[in-house]
């Protein structure tokens, strides 16, 4: 994502990197509680970077969180 903001000279903005991405690696202990937790699992929704929303982003010169979501969710209906 760095590569793309400095690519497209796009403002960072609100982006998070952990808002969209999860932490990589897992314990035995978390995988079970995966398994198990139907709140641990929810814990590692995200939602998902479209093209759409990089293409906003860059026609907009910044990334705004709540913008490009809100396109994220139309585009899955």
């Amino acid at each position: 994502m760095e590569h793309f903001f400095e690519e497209f000279s796009i403002d960072f903005g609100d982006y998070n990197f952990d808002h969209y991405f999860v932490p990589e690696g897992f314990s035995p202990l978390e995988i079970f509680l995966l398994l198990i937790s139907k709140k641990k699992r929810a814990s590692y929704d995200r939602p998902p970077i479209t093209l759409g929303m990089l293409y906003q982003a860059a026609l907009d010169g910044r990334w705004d969180c709540a913008r490009l979501d809100s396109l994220s969710s139309l585009s899955q209906t």
